[in-house]
C-alpha cells in the first residue's frame, strides 16, 4: 500500500453577507481584501460588533465575515438666507 500526501494551500476564508464564500491565498491583510469592496469591514464574528483593524493579518482557519457599513447621508448644505435692515430715520 501507498501513501498519498496532499498538498493543500493555506486559504484565508472570507463570507460576504449574501453567503458566497471567498478564499485568498495567505498571507493577506484586511485592507487588501476590503481595497474590492468600498464601504465594508471584516468581522470574525455576526453580528460584526467589532470590526478589524485594516492592517490585521488574516488567519488560514478562520472564517470571516464582509459586512456592510451604515452609509449615512452627507449632510445637506443649507441655503444661506440673506437678510437685510433698513436704515430707519428718526425726525425730532
Amino acid at each position: 500500500m501507498g501513501n498519498c500526501v496532499v498538498h493543500q494551500e493555506k486559504a484565508v476564508t472570507v463570507m460576504k453577507h449574501d453567503g458566497e464564500i471567498m478564499k485568498y491565498k495567505q498571507p493577506i491583510r484586511v485592507h487588501q481584501v476590503l481595497s474590492g469592496f468600498s464601504h465594508h469591514a471584516i468581522s470574525e464574528k455576526l453580528p460584526g460588533a467589532k470590526h478589524l483593524h485594516p492592517n490585521t493579518e488574516m488567519i488560514h482557519g478562520n472564517l470571516y465575515y464582509l459586512v456592510p457599513l451604515a452609509v449615512s447621508n452627507p449632510p445637506t448644505m443649507k441655503k444661506k438666507k440673506k437678510v437685510s435692515f433698513s436704515e430707519e430715520i428718526i425726525k425730532e
